[in-house]
């Protein structure tokens, strides 16, 4: 980025991540109201490093030849991010009351990925949400067992498959581990009847 970029990148960023401190707060009372033992997990990595941001930015730049810091910062959903945890008896009924209590104080569910139904590599929902000013951010659903496969043990294996220096060898060894470690997540009770929901702006 050019001088001139960086500093709209740190204007972009701070827009981004203004709502964390009333979407927090939401999400805090939710965690307290909740009689299902859901809690917030990973809550100190809520805001997405300033780095990654930048890449995340210029990639968008890359792939949309013309855009401006701002057009590209619309791309980008995660910038703040939340896990919600349940433990596999009570995952679904949690799900559906951490969604229901974010509709109903005015947030909106843009888009939801259920995991668990026919993704090899990783288990969990994954779901983008506006607040009731448009501000965006992310929720992932997870039972203690998906957390942990995703944070500590496939971790290091999603980034190094993200990475463009990777070798196909290496690649269909670390895309075998990830299945692997996936497949041994048990599922929760009645999961599939999340459906997705694509893209909503």
């Amino acid at each position: 980025m050019s001088p001139e970029q960086n500093a709209k990148a740190e204007e972009a960023i701070a827009l981004l991540r203004a709502p964390e401190e009333e979407i927090t707060t939401q999400l805090l009372q939710i965690q307290q109201d909740n009689s299902l033992g859901g809690y917030l997990v990973g809550l100190d990595h809520r805001i997405k490093g300033a780095g990654r941001l930048k890449e995340k930015l210029v990639d968008e730049l890359k792939n949309d030849i013309g855009a401006s810091i701002a057009d590209a910062a619309e791309q980008i959903n995660d910038a703040v991010r939340y896990t919600f945890c349940f433990g596999i008896g009570e995952y679904l009924n949690g799900y559906h009351y951490v969604r229901q209590r974010l509709e109903s104080a005015g947030y909106e569910m843009t888009y939801s990925k259920n995991h668990w139904l026919d993704d090899p590599d990783y288990k969990g929902i994954n779901s983008r949400w506006k607040t009731p000013d448009g501000a965006r951010f992310e929720m992932q659903f997870h039972i203690p067992d998906s957390f942990y496969a995703k944070e500590f043990l496939t971790h290091c294996s999603y980034d190094r498959l993200r990475t463009p220096g990777t070798n196909w060898q290496e690649r269909v060894e670390l895309e075998s581990y990830q299945r692997t470690v996936s497949t041994a997540v048990p599922q929760p009770y009645g999961v599939a009847t999340v459906i997705d929901r694509k893209e909503r702006f």
